[in-house]
C-alpha cells in the first residue's frame, strides 16, 4: 500500500505539471473515481513520462490500475512503434512480441553467416525495446550465434513470468556433433541469461522408476514434441540448465510427426527413437487423453 500512495503522489505531480486546468478542483487523494481518472489521463496523454518498470509495477497495485493500464496501452505501443520505425527501420518487418502492458516489446534479428567450420548458420540478436521515461526509449541487446536454422528459422520471442524477453534456438557447440536447444533471456535492465533445455522423461514401467535425460536438440525434427516439452508445466532450473519434465507435458495428437528434412536429422521416424524414450512418451499421451475424455 505504501507503493500505491507513492505512485499516486507521483502521478498527481505529473498531472499538475501537464494538465493544470483539467485537474483544477479535483480532490485526487480522497476520491477513488478521481484517482482512476487521473491514472487514465496520465497513462493516455503522458505515456512518454513513465518507464516500462513503473507501468509494470503499477499494474500490480490493484485491479483498477491493471484495467486502466490495459485500456491505455495503444498510446504506449504507438510511442515504441514510432521509435522502431525512426531508429530501427529494419525491425519493422520482423515479428514483434509485445509485453502485455504495451510499454515494451521483443524482437529477434536474423543474419546468415558461415562459421569457422564452414557451416551456414544464423547469427541472431535478441532486442528488448521499452519506454525508459522522460520521453526516451531504451534498447537492450543480446548477441547469439551458431544457430541451427531448422530450429531458429523464425524464432518468435515471448515474455516469461518475470517480464524477461526470451526465445528458443538450437546452438552447435562445435563441428556439429554436439548441440543444445537454448533459451535466451534478457531482462528490462539488460541482464542476460541462457539455459540449455533438457527433456526429463520419467519411466515408471519397471520395478524402479527411472529418469531419462534427452537433449531436445536431438529431437529437433519432431517439432510438435519439442514444443510440448518446452511448454511443460514442470520445469526445474539447475546450473545453467532447464529440465522440462514429461509429467508436466500436454502432448498434441501429432507429437509423432517427423520432419525428415529438418537440419541435421538423426531419425527418420518416431519409431526410430529408443523405446526408453518413446514408451514413456506414448504412455503420457494415453494418460492425458484419458483424463481429457
Amino acid at each position: 500500500m505504501i507503493y500505491k500512495s507513492l505512485s499516486l503522489s507521483y502521478i498527481i505531480i505529473v498531472l499538475h505539471s501537464i494538465f493544470p486546468l483539467m485537474l483544477h478542483g479535483m480532490n485526487l487523494t480522497n476520491n477513488n473515481e478521481s484517482n482512476d481518472l487521473a491514472m487514465t489521463v496520465a497513462l493516455s496523454y503522458g505515456s512518454t513520462l513513465f518507464c516500462h518498470r513503473d507501468i509494470c509495477m503499477l499494474a500490480l497495485v490493484d485491479k483498477n490500475f491493471h484495467q486502466i493500464i490495459g485500456q491505455t496501452g495503444d498510446s504506449r505501443k504507438e510511442r515504441v512503434t514510432k521509435f522502431i520505425a525512426d531508429i530501427l527501420p529494419n525491425l519493422t518487418l520482423i515479428p514483434i512480441a509485445w509485453h502485455v502492458n504495451k510499454s515494451g516489446c521483443a524482437v529477434v534479428e536474423h543474419a546468415k553467416v558461415v562459421n569457422k567450420y564452414g557451416r551456414l548458420v544464423e547469427k541472431l540478436r535478441l532486442c528488448y525495446i521499452h519506454l525508459s521515461g522522460n520521453g526516451f526509449v531504451d534498447v537492450h541487446e543480446q548477441e547469439c550465434s551458431s544457430f541451427e536454422s531448422s530450429i531458429s528459422k523464425m524464432p518468435r520471442p515471448y515474455f516469461n513470468k518475470k517480464g524477461d524477453a526470451c526465445f528458443y534456438g538450437g546452438r552447435y557447440n562445435n563441428v556439429g556433433s554436439f548441440g543444445q536447444v537454448m533459451e535466451y533471456c534478457l531482462s528490462v535492465a539488460g541482464e542476460q541469461q541462457e539455459f540449455a533445455c533438457i527433456a526429463i522423461i520419467e519411466d515408471a514401467s519397471g520395478p524402479r522408476p527411472k529418469l531419462i535425460q534427452e537433449r531436445l536438440f536431438y529431437l529437433q525434427q519432431f517439432s510438435s514434441l519439442v514444443k510440448a516439452f518446452l511448454n511443460s508445466t514442470i520445469v526445474e532450473e539447475k546450473d545453467g540448465y532447464k529440465l522440462h519434465y514429461l509429467s508436466g507435458v500436454i502432448l498434441p495428437p501429432d507429437f509423432k510427426y517427423c520432419n525428415k528434412n529438418s537440419g541435421s536429422s538423426l531419425y527418420r521416424s518416431f519409431e526410430g527413437l529408443s523405446k526408453k524414450v518413446t514408451d514413456p512418451i506414448c504412455a503420457r499421451y494415453r494418460e492425458v487423453s484419458k483424463i481429457a475424455a
